[in-house]
């Protein structure tokens, strides 16, 4: 499977030369999450850093340790049931859910339910609408 005969291998070389270093720490992975740039406002894959102060509004969602925003879709019993759960929710987390009840409620034409989860500080929608919660957190802001 190896071949034996050292000869045969890539040639390379052992430095303990900082300025060769430099290089190759470039190419390895970074253990600390980079501070985001607030210069651009919109980026190309459609990602927008967060502008909303935690005062700015009664309730606050967090963004997650890579500056995601909390919102996700789960999934149950063979694909037939869908959920949207947003995490990370600081302050009225009732005044959060009526505001997007009512904006999923106009965009969708029709009534859906949502479980509120205070002591975690989640809310779960019944029905995927992953898409329209986070653009609605991209217009205020979170």
């Amino acid at each position: 499977m190896y071949e034996e005969d050292p000869s045969k291998y890539t040639n390379y070389e052992v430095t303990r030369d900082p300025k060769e270093w430099k290089y190759v720490e470039r190419l390895l992975k970074s253990k600390v999450i980079p501070e985001i740039s607030l210069e651009n406002k919109e980026y190309p894959s459609g990602w927008k850093p967060p502008i909303a102060k935690p005062k700015d509004h009664p309730y606050y969602v967090q963004r997650t340790r890579n500056y995601m925003q909390p919102v996700y879709l789960h999934i149950f019993h063979r694909g037939m049931r869908r959920t949207t759960v947003i995490r990370k929710i600081h302050g009225d987390i009732w005044a959060l859910e009526s505001d997007l009840k009512k904006y999923i409620e106009k965009c969708e034409k029709k009534p859906i339910g949502v479980r509120v989860n205070e002591l975690i500080g989640e809310i779960k929608f019944r029905g995927d609408y992953v898409n329209l919660i986070k653009k609605w957190l991209n217009e205020k802001g979170f």
